[in-house]
């Protein structure tokens, strides 16, 4: 009787080496845009900005309020 020569590659569940490096540029595209929807919705929310968005170092000016004092309530 004659023995089939099999070869384990190695996986987890059912995903190989394979099927990660097929998938790895279409789940970055997800990867990235889910992450730029998720700033922009939380935009908004000043934890975010005290927390992310104001540290930027060119882009942070945009979310410090300074308000001109002619405009402020007396």
């Amino acid at each position: 009787m004659v023995q089939p020569l099999t070869k384990a590659i190695p996986h987890f569940g059912k995903i190989t080496l394979q099927n990660l490096a097929y998938y790895a540029p279409n789940l970055a595209l997800w990867g990235g845009a889910s992450t730029f929807g998720l700033f922009i919705f939380t935009e908004g929310v000043p934890v975010f900005q005290d927390t992310f968005f104001k540290p930027i170092p060119v882009l942070g000016q945009h979310w410090i309020k300074n308000p001109d004092p002619q405009d402020l309530p007396q």
